[in-house]
C-alpha cells in the first residue's frame, strides 16, 4: 500500500509488492500436440489434434454439460470439487456459527465476528477499549470458497473486484480463526484482492476483462467439467448434429483416461501442484487446457531441502505421490500409476466406502504376498493402507489442517519443520533457461520466503545474464537505487513490461526525481491498470510536483479498485488539504482512520489541518482515539499542537 506522511510521499515499503499466494490458470492456444500411450515395451506416440485447444472455442457451463452425462453430474456435484466455490448461503457454508466464535489478532487488536442476517452472511471487525467499542467495520460476504472439507474461507465483491476475508472456518479443529497468510502479524484485512490466478484452482474458467488479471466478469460456481476435459462448445454442437454414434477418438473433447500417463498427470497438478509459478514468454493464465504438458505454459518451483522429509504444502499431492516406490515402480510397466489410480474425479472419496482405497493398494500388492506374511506387523485384506503409509500430517502452509501424505513409504518418517533451503527446482519439467531460473529465485523471494538465499542465488545466475529487466529486478528488490536508475539509462518505458516501468518509477522517486517517476509509473499504469500501488506511486509523484489534478486521478483510480484501501483515503485527503478544502480534507481523513483505526499517518495529517475552532474539537477527539488505539502521540506531533489541543 501506498502511503504519504505530511502530504509527502512516504519510503518505499519494504514489504512485498507481489501478491501471495496461489497457483495459476492457465489454457492453451490451438495446435498440434503429442498424445503418448505406455505399454510394457514403451511410450507410443500417435499425434491428434484436440479441436477444442482453439481459443476461440467457449466453455459451455457444467449444466450444459449435465444434460447428457446426468450419472456423473450427480455424483460430482457432491465431491471437492464440486463443491469449491459457490455464492454466501447457509447450504454452502460449512461453518458453525455462535456468539462465542470471536476472533483476536493479538498483534494488530482487532476482533472479528462471523454473523447471518436473514440469508446474508457478514464478517464483523470491531476494537475495543475496557468495555467501549472504538471501532466497528461490517462487510457483506459474497461467496465462500473452500469445499468444507478442510475449510471454507469468505471472499467479497467491491465493483469487478474480488477480495478476501479476514477469518476462515477450518473444518477439522471446527474453529474460526485468520486465513492462511494473515497470521503473525500479517493480516491483510480487507486489503487482498483475488486474482484469476488464485480464482482458477478453486472455481470454473473466470472470464476476466481484457488485459487484466483482477476485473471478473463472470464468475462461476465451483470446479467443473470443463477444467479437466476443455471447454465444451464443440462438444456439445458435434453431439446435437451428429446422426450417428461417434467413432474413434473424439477430438472435440479431451478425456483425460485416455491420456498418457504424464499428461493425466498435468491435468492434476495444474492444482495439486503447489510452487512458485513462472510463465512461459508470451504466454498467461489462461492458456493451459486439459491435453497440454503443464511446463509449456508455465513452470512450477519447489524448494530442496537438507533431508529426506521436509515439511510438505497443502496442495502438493502430485510432487509427493512422485516421491513414492509405488510411481516410481509402476512407470515401466503397461499400467503406470497416475493420481485417478486411487481417485475416482466424479466421485466423493466419502461415498466410495471404507475399503475402496484398500482395494487399491491390493490390486497390486496381494495379502498373500512377501510383503505382507514375512512382515513383522500383522498385514491383513482388512488392514488400513492409507493410515499406515500415507499418515495423515500437517502441512506447511495451512493452519489447523491435516491431510494425507501422498508419499507413499513402508516406514514413513516424521516431517520436519526447519529443514534448510537448499535452493529451488523445477517440479514439472521442461527446459529451465537461466534467466528462468533468475526469476524464479527474484518472485520466490517476493511470494514466499524473505530468506536471502534466493537473492543470493538470483545474484550467481545473473553473472551469466544479459537480461536488463532481470538485473533491474533484482537490484530493486536489494534496494540499490542508483544502479536501477543507471540501467534505465539502456531501456525505454514503452518497451519493458509494466512491474519493470514500476521498479523504475519507483527508483526515481526514491532519490526524489519526480519526473523521471512519473514516466515511468504513466508506462506501469497503462500496461497494467488494475494494480492499486501502481496508481499510488503516480499519484505520489504527480503531487510532489505540485500536479494536483494529476494526483487526484490517480488516487481516485486507485480508489476506485478498492474502495477499503485506508492509503487512497488519506492521500485524497491530502488533495483537498493542498487546496484549503479543509472541510473535504477532514471527511477523507475521518473516512481512512475509519477504515483503519491504526492508520497512524492519517491521524498525522488530520491534525495538521487548519486550526478552527471546530477543529481543535475535533482533534482532541482524535487524540483521545489515538491513545484508546495505543497510538504515540508524542511522536508525530509538534510540542505546540499539543499544548494547543490538550
Amino acid at each position: 500500500m501506498e502511503q504519504m506522511n505530511g502530504w509527502r510521499s512516504s519510503a518505499e515499503s519494504k514489504k512485498s509488492l507481489l501478491s501471495g499466494t496461489a497457483v495459476l490458470f492457465l489454457v492453451l492456444t490451438a495446435g498440434i500436440i503429442v498424445q503418448e500411450a505406455c505399454n510394457s515395451k514403451g511410450t507410443q506416440r500417435v499425434q491428434n489434434q484436440f479441436l477444442n485447444h482453439n481459443p476461440k472455442v467457449s466453455y459451455v457451463g457444467i449444466q450444459k454439460c449435465a444434460e447428457c452425462h446426468q450419472d456423473k453430474y450427480q455424483t460430482f456435484k457432491h465431491t471437492g470439487m464440486g463443491l469449491s466455490f459457490d455464492s454466501a448461503s447457509h447450504t454452502k457454508s460449512s461453518a458453525y456459527f455462535k456468539k462465542d466464535h470471536i476472533v483476536f489478532d493479538s498483534v494488530k487488536g482487532f476482533y472479528y465476528y462471523p454473523f447471518w442476517k436473514d440469508q446474508q452472511l457478514f464478517i464483523r471487525e470491531y476494537k475495543i477499549d475496557g468495555k467501549d467499542t472504538i471501532h466497528s467495520l461490517i462487510q457483506k460476504i459474497d461467496y465462500i470458497i473452500g469445499s468444507g472439507q478442510h475449510t471454507n474461507s469468505h471472499l467479497f465483491k467491491q465493483g469487478k473486484y474480488i477480495y478476501q476475508a479476514p477469518l476462515t472456518f477450518y473444518t477439522q479443529e471446527g474453529k474460526w480463526d485468520l486465513p492462511p497468510g494473515f497470521e503473525n502479524g500479517n493480516n491483510q484485512r480487507f486489503s487482498r484482492v483475488i486474482n484469476a490466478e488464485c480464482m482458477s484452482c478453486h472455481n470454473a474458467m473466470p472470464r476476466m476483462a481484457e488485459s487484466s488479471a483482477y476485473q471478473f466478469v463472470q464468475i462461476g460456481k465451483g470446479i467443473d467439467c470443463e477444467r479437466c476435459h476443455g471447454p465444451g462448445e464443440l462438444h456439445v454442437k458435434k453431439w446435437e448434429n451428429e446422426q450417428t454414434k461417434i467413432t474413434g477418438n473424439d477430438l472435440t473433447i479431451v478425456n483425460p483416461s485416455k491420456l498418457s500417463m504424464d499428461l493425466q498427470i498435468d491435468i492434476c497438478q495444474r492444482c495439486h501442484l503447489q510452487g512458485n509459478n513462472i510463465l512461459q514468454e508470451g504466454k498467461k493464465f489462461t492458456d493451459f487446457k486439459p491435453g497440454m504438458h503443464l511446463h509449456e505454459v508455465f513452470q512450477i518451483f519447489l524448494p530442496v531441502y537438507e533431508g529426506e522429509n521436509p515439511k510438505f504444502n497443502m496442495a502438493n499431492h502430485a510432487e509427493r505421490m512422485q516421491k513414492s516406490n509405488c510411481f516410481i515402480a509402476s512407470q515401466h510397466t503397461n499400467k503406470p500409476m497416475t493420481c485417478i489410480s486411487c481417485h475416482n474425479p466424479h466421485v466423493s472419496h466419502k461415498a466410495m466406502g471404507k475399503n475402496y482405497f484398500n482395494d487399491q493398494c491390493l490390486a497390486c500388492h496381494s495379502p498373500n504376498s512377501t510383503l505382507f506374511t514375512e512382515s513383522k506387523y500383522q498385514h491383513t485384506a482388512q488392514s488400513n493402507c492409507i493410515n499406515c503409509h500415507m499418515p495423515v500430517s500437517n502441512s506447511r502452509d495451512i493452519p489447523h489442517v491435516t491431510v494425507h501424505d501422498h508419499w507413499i513409504q513402508a516406514k514413513p518418517k516424521n516431517s520436519t519443520e526447519n529443514s534448510e533451503i537448499i535452493g529451488l527446482k523445477s517440479i514439472n519439467g521442461g527446459k529451465v533457461s537461466n534467466d528462468k531460473m533468475i526469476l524464479a529465485y527474484l518472485s520466490y523471494f517476493e511470494k514466499f520466503d524473505k530468506n536471502p538465499i534466493h537473492l543470493n542465488k538470483a545474484k550467481d545466475l545473473l553473472e551469466k545474464s544479459e537480461n536488463i529487466e532481470l538485473r533491474i529486478h533484482y537490484l530493486y528488490l536489494v534496494e540499490d537505487w542508483p544502479q536501477v536508475i543507471n540501467l534505465a539509462k539502456k531501456i525505454s518505458p514503452e518497451k519493458v513490461d509494466a512491474w519493470t516501468a514500476y521498479r523504475i518509477g519507483v527508483a526515481y522517486q526514491m532519490r526524489e526525481n519526480w519526473v523521471s517517476s512519473i514516466v515511468w509509473l504513466q508506462s506501469a499504469c497503462k500496461t497494467q491498470k488494475d494494480m492499486v500501488n501502481f496508481w499510488q506511486k503516480l499519484g505520489n509523484a504527480q503531487l510532489n510536483i505540485s500536479d494536483i489534478d494529476g494526483a487526484y486521478n490517480s488516487y481516485t483510480k486507485a480508489k476506485n479498485i478498492n474502495p477499503l484501501d485506508a492509503t487512497v483515503w488519506n492521500n485524497l485527503g491530502i488533495i483537498y488539504a493542498r487546496k484549503s478544502e479543509a472541510i473535504r480534507a477532514k471527511e477523507y481523513f475521518e473516512k481512512a482512520i475509519q477504515l483503519d483505526p491504526n492508520y497512524l499517518l492519517a491521524y498525522q495529517n488530520a491534525l495538521k489541518l487548519t486550526n478552527t475552532s471546530q477543529n481543535l474539537n475535533w482533534k482532541r477527539q482524535l487524540i483521545n482515539q489515538m491513545k484508546k488505539n495505543q497510538l504515540p502521540t508524542e511522536q508525530i506531533l509538534p510540542n505546540e499542537l499539543l499544548q494547543v489541543i490538550n
